[in-house]
């Protein structure tokens, strides 16, 4: 019963973080996809909070005053970093899966499989609101030249950001197009069992708890 008790409060608060997250999310965007200005109080706020609940690590720790940075770097640290956070998930599993008996080994899985649901979850808006920033370009002025809106530093007609776009298309295939598969294939699989009233108590459900 005690266990019972603790597992629903943690899939509570689980629930409610993940709410609160992609409310962030979602109020980050206002001043970018609105095209409006808004009072500066409110300004600042969102910007922190996209920099925050977006994970953008590039804002977090001014890293533009370390080395150079471009909209280039930031689309290759939003895109890579979760993967690399993925293979260490992964890796943690198989290293310290040999020294887990019977359902530890379930228990491990679930956790791990938790862990990488949390972070698909977390930076599925902000790295494909990235990747489709990828495409805006604008022309500004007399300049008959295409700029990237995000970053007029970066000419859209240049063979280094049509590169990048070609990546950008790719990374597409991975993160918006990818994790909403992988949520509709988890999910379509346990269908009859998030159906039935029991779904609180069966195991099997833990590992997409989050979902």
């Amino acid at each position: 019963m005690l266990q019972h008790d603790k597992n629903s409060s943690l899939n509570r608060a689980r629930t409610k973080f993940k709410i609160l997250a992609s409310f962030y999310q979602i109020v980050s965007q206002y001043e970018h996809v609105l095209q409006v200005r808004f009072p500066p109080v409110f300004e600042q706020f969102g910007r922190w909070v996209s920099s925050v609940a977006n994970l953008d690590a590039l804002k977090l720790v001014s890293f533009g005053c370390i080395v150079k940075t471009d909209y280039h770097l930031k689309l290759l640290f939003s895109t890579l970093t979760p993967i690399i956070l993925s293979l260490i998930i992964f890796l943690y599993y198989h290293l310290k899966l040999p020294h887990l008996r019977g359902n530890e080994k379930y228990q491990h899985l679930d956790t791990c499989t938790t862990l990488f649901l949390a972070l698909t979850s977390l930076i599925f808006a902000s790295v494909s609101t990235t990747l489709f920033k990828t495409f805006q370009c604008d022309r500004y002025g007399d300049d008959p030249n295409l700029y990237l809106v995000e970053d007029h530093q970066v000419d859209c007609n240049s063979p280094k950001h049509e590169t990048f776009q070609y990546y950008a298309a790719f990374m597409m295939i991975v993160y918006p197009f990818g994790i909403t598969a992988l949520y509709t294939i988890l999910l379509f699989r346990k269908k009859e069992s998030l159906l039935s009233e029991e779904r609180d108590k069966n195991k099997s459900l833990y590992k997409i708890a989050f979902l």
